[in-house]
């Protein structure tokens, strides 16, 4: 989906975003033009897994700094109304488009073969059919997937499956607290947050094949705290004095060892 890949760049555009240096506008119109971009998909879950995610990192980056999160997000509304403004001129039906698609359950949502009933029937499936349907079968009883990871992952592949999904992403939440509390680096917490609104996109669809959500997987788990680099030592600065070296006393000499002839 067009919204989850996106995710991961807003993520990132505002690591770098408060981890660099220079080239604040730089990153700061990269976010608006992928927030553009999200908003301009359409995806009623995508937008919203952006807003948390997004909302989320800014709060962990100045969560010590409550003054400066305000502005941060009083910046970010205001960073929003205008790319909304922005998109409404663009295209006369923006307005009615969008409204359309920001609600809670569309008509292909509700009723006896709808989305969220389909949730419903696949669970009997689910509790008869241990080693799973297999591929492609539900499209043979209902007339569309069943558009969620997590109950996809069961009644396709079975509950081996199931499982090992659930203790994948169990583990990866796992893995990169623990990076992060061992190395102190913020990359883990954008690796994280990218995952979790991808996770949350696929809940509404499926997302098995979404190259850029195994991406995320991998890069937790290579970022992991043993392949961590360790951290430089601070330089000495130039002039500084070094500590005075106090010269070790002298022991008593081993035995056999010729002494000194007196004067």
């Amino acid at each position: 989906m067009y919204g989850s890949f996106l995710l991961p760049g807003l993520i990132f555009s505002a690591y770098f975003l408060f981890n660099s240096r220079g080239a604040k506008l730089y990153y700061m119109g990269a976010m608006a033009l992928i927030l553009l971009g999200i908003l301009l998909s359409f995806s009623r879950i995508a937008v919203v897994a952006a807003s948390i995610m997004l909302v989320a990192y800014v709060v962990f980056q100045n969560r010590k700094y409550p003054r400066r999160l305000i502005l941060m997000m009083l910046s970010l509304l205001l960073i929003g109304m205008v790319l909304f403004s922005v998109a409404s001129l663009s295209s006369p039906e923006f307005i009615a488009k969008l409204s359309d698609r920001l609600t809670f359950a569309k008509s292909y949502d509700l009723g006896e073969e709808g989305r969220y009933h389909r949730y419903v029937l696949v669970i009997p499936m689910i509790l008869s059919n241990p080693i799973g349907l297999g591929v492609l079968q539900l499209e043979k009883i209902f007339p569309e997937p069943i558009h969620n990871i997590w109950l996809s992952s069961f009644v396709n592949y079975g509950w081996l499956a199931g499982f090992t999904w659930i203790t994948l992403v169990i583990s990866s939440v796992i893995v990169a607290v623990i990076t992060y509390r061992r190395t102190q680096s913020s990359i883990m917490i954008a690796l994280i947050l990218s995952l979790g609104g991808i996770i949350m996109c696929s809940s509404l669809h499926e997302g098995e094949h979404w190259r850029h959500m195994w991406l995320m997987f991998g890069l937790i788990w290579g970022f992991c705290a043993p392949n961590f680099p360790p951290a430089p030592a601070p330089k000495r600065r130039r002039g500084a004095t070094r500590p005075p070296t106090v010269p070790r006393a002298a022991g008593p000499a081993a035995p056999g060892s010729a002494r000194p002839a007196a004067s």
